[in-house]
């Protein structure tokens, strides 16, 4: 029986896993291209690229806030995500996310899971 254990902030503290649980970017039980599971904390502001991700994407916020920069065909709309609340984004969705209000944790599940899936600076 494989079981494996770990820390949102044991997850987080690894370059490789950026936050990343589950999902292809690792091996095992933890590596899979169905779908891709973060744990994130943020205790700073982030700055992180614009990026695009192919696949749908669910985030669920359970503490401060986020703001997301969204763009598709010409479209642009900001989201804020408080305390206790999700969004779900449909595929090829370009998006900034900027933290509001601090600290700032929660999960982002997305589905599929492939490196060539997640672009940075697209639009």
């Amino acid at each position: 029986m494989e079981v494996i254990c770990g820390t949102v902030q044991g997850v987080n503290d690894s370059p490789y896993d950026r936050g990343w649980a589950v999902g292809h970017m690792h091996e095992g039980l933890r590596g899979t291209t169905d779908l891709e599971v973060k744990l994130w904390d943020y205790k700073d502001p982030i700055d992180y690229p614009k990026k695009n991700f192919g696949g749908t994407e669910l985030i669920v916020v359970y503490g401060g806030a986020i703001r997301l920069l969204l763009e598709k065909d010409d479209q642009a709309r900001t989201v804020v995500v408080p305390t206790g609340s999700w969004v779900l984004l449909e595929p090829n969705i370009t998006r900034v996310v900027e933290i509001v209000e601090i600290p700032a944790y929660g999960i982002t599940v997305r589905w599929p899971s492939g490196a060539s899936l997640n672009r940075v600076g697209a639009s």
